[in-house]
């Protein structure tokens, strides 16, 4: 675990990971998650970093199967990823001019991101 993101437990019996600031709300239940999938054709790309790998497994994973692309926040992301929003932004827009991301939609605050699995 990052030293910047510390565990705390409560009374619900779970136990939440939160970044440095107290502000900000649990990212994600530890107990109810068993571990990120990552494609085999991002895995073994080797045009990609490891941050882009995992980034891309998040990206592919919040994407529901109906097609309509990940939701999350260049925020969240970062949060989970340990990075921040406008590093995410970066890699975001790096992975989307070499074909790796498509945006299917922006209305201005909420954007649509989903995983090409494009292999080189």
């Amino acid at each position: 675990m990052k030293d910047h993101i510390k565990k705390d437990a409560y009374s619900d019996g779970y136990s939440y990971y939160f970044p440095e600031n107290p502000t900000d709300e649990p990212i994600l239940k530890h107990e109810e998650i068993r571990g990120v999938w990552i494609p085999s054709e991002i895995f073994f790309n080797p045009n990609l970093t490891a941050a882009e790998k995992l980034l891309l497994g998040e990206i592919f994973n919040l994407s529901p199967n109906d097609g309509s692309g990940c939701f999350a926040s260049n925020k969240y992301l970062g949060r989970i990823m340990g990075l921040s929003a406008s590093r995410i932004a970066n890699v975001i827009s790096d992975l989307r001019g070499r074909g790796y991301v498509e945006t299917l939609g922006f209305d201005g605050y909420m954007r649509r991101l989903v995983c090409t699995l494009k292999s080189d």
